[in-house]
């Protein structure tokens, strides 16, 4: 019940489903000082609300999270967490279709490149799709 990393898991699956009520109960469970640290898990979960937010219709705060958590990343070394930040930031842009996110998709490919092979060079290749898809 106290593993952060497993309720941020939580959190993301159930706003991926759209099941925003539900997560925002385990939301609720998530502490100041969560965040505070630089931790791989303190990034997860900042990303993490960024999605929520974008879900329930508050994309500005959602930007707001990514943002911050890509930072937090960087800032750390992670190119992973990075990365995987930012695939989950553009398929939400892509889904709102509030902004032109054909700039974003060429960090895409990059990624797909850099992490062929691994999970989230074909979570990178969901998003290209998703993003030629809803071009049309």
């Amino acid at each position: 019940p106290n593993d952060r990393l497993l309720l941020n898991n939580i959190i993301y699956s159930l706003c991926l489903e759209n099941k925003l009520e539900e997560a925002e109960s385990f939301l609720k469970e998530i502490k100041k000082e969560d965040l505070i640290s630089k931790n791989l898990t303190a990034i997860c979960l900042t990303a993490t609300q960024g999605l929520y937010f974008f879900r329930k219709g508050i994309p500005d705060a959602g930007r707001k999270f990514y943002l911050e958590a890509m930072k937090l990343a960087k800032e750390e070394g992670n190119t992973y967490l990075n990365s995987l930040a930012y695939v989950n930031y553009t398929r939400e842009e892509i889904l709102i279709a509030e902004e032109n996110v054909a700039e974003l998709i060429p960090r895409l490919n990059e990624i797909v490149k850099y992490y062929d092979g691994k999970d989230i060079a074909d979570e990178a290749r969901d998003v290209i799709e998703l993003f030629h898809k809803n071009k049309k």
